[in-house]
């Protein structure tokens, strides 16, 4: 069976917070200087709230078997031409998740066409994401969606050496 996808809307707030507490969980125990858990959870729906309201913002749920299975955020991001870069409009995927029972099942391969789709349809020149240095799995599975290292992005305490 194939997954389904929708968009979110403001009735699946608590959904989303709960979607999102399992990846934020994850984040903070990988990176816990850089994510809050247990996050607020009238917060978090707030947030992405916020983010329903807003234009550029899309966030699409992934059901399979009658079930959420995962969740897609994505913006759209206009960049005008100026004396240093082109013109660039892209999206630009926030958050990509998908509950571990039902991973290998193709649900983020089916979230990943739905923003491709979106990308197309809307004249996008492209389509840009990070991840975590840490998380190989979701590295090897966006280059099997043929994204490519582009940008790297390095940090130090600032009191360190």
């Amino acid at each position: 069976m194939t997954a389904t996808i929708r968009d979110a809307t403001a009735k699946d707030l608590p959904l989303l917070a709960d979607l999102n507490d399992e990846i934020q969980r994850q984040h903070a125990s990988a990176y816990p200087d850089d994510f809050l858990y247990p996050a607020d959870k009238g917060k978090v729906e707030r947030f992405f709230a916020a983010l329903l309201r807003n234009k550029d913002n899309r966030i699409v749920l992934a059901e399979l078997d009658g079930a959420a299975a995962g969740y897609l955020w994505y913006e759209a991001q206009h960049r005008p031409a100026n004396a240093l870069k082109p013109r660039l409009a892209r999206l630009l995927v926030h958050h990509l998740f998908v509950r571990p029972e039902f991973r290998r099942r193709g649900v983020a391969a089916v979230l990943m066409a739905e923003v491709q789709s979106a990308a197309l349809d809307g004249g996008f020149q492209e389509i840009a994401l990070d991840t975590w240095a840490s998380n190989e799995r979701a590295q090897a599975f966006f280059a099997a969606h043929g994204f490519e290292v582009y940008r790297l992005a390095l940090r130090k305490p600032a009191g360190g050496s």
